[in-house]
């Protein structure tokens, strides 16, 4: 996905979805225009790649076992292949010019846009908040029922799949609705206002 330059100077999101639960993650990465941009990237996903390893491998007690993705430079390159070929993953890649065979990232790609256009256009924020939408879209699309899933949402599966480790929720928040920050003591003056008027964005 490039819709356009996030604030913070990201351009393209990674996003990764586990098979058996179709639980979605996306990360922003920077744009994949010229070799020194590809080898930025190709080093973020190598380094977003190594934390999940460790992540699943710690907290789910499982492995990665595959990789599937496109032909993409920033995934076919020497540092990540070293990297998964050094834990015995393996890296499957699809035939050029077919994104239909991988008809599910496809999907969720196509659905995570529709998600962050409604937001963004709900809420009347630029454009350029594209990023935080988008995290917000992952957030609420793992957590909606899925026919594919017999109705369980993507967290419920995965839940029931591993043993999930506690991390409590907010109370459901609407993308773009008026939030209010504490300005703690110190940081006022005794008639200063205690709470600074937001944007949420997640």
């Amino acid at each position: 996905m490039v819709p356009q330059r996030a604030q913070k100077g990201f351009d393209q999101t990674l996003i990764c979805i586990a098979q058996s639960s179709y639980e979605t993650t996306s990360e922003p990465l920077s744009g994949t225009s010229g070799s020194k941009a590809l080898a930025t990237s190709g080093r973020k996903l190598k380094s977003l790649q190594n934390s999940s390893y460790f992540i699943v491998a710690t907290q789910f007690d499982k492995k990665i076992k595959t990789l599937l993705s496109d032909n993409g430079e920033e995934y076919v390159n020497h540092d990540l292949h070293n990297f998964l070929h050094q834990y015995g993953i393996v890296h499957q890649t699809t035939c050029a010019y077919t994104p239909q065979h991988n008809g599910v990232v496809e999907r969720k790609n196509h659905r995570h846009l529709e998600v962050v256009r409604a937001s963004l256009f709900q809420a009347r924020m630029p454009h350029h908040f594209w990023r935080e939408a988008l995290c917000s879209a992952a957030y609420l699309i793992n957590r909606t029922p899925s026919s594919t899933l017999q109705y369980q949402t993507p967290s419920q599966t995965l839940s029931t799949l591993l043993t999930m480790p506690s991390t409590p929720n907010l109370k459901p928040r609407l993308f773009g609705c008026v939030a209010y920050v504490q300005v703690y003591s110190h940081q006022r003056g005794k008639l200063n206002p205690c709470a600074l008027r937001c944007v949420f964005v997640g």
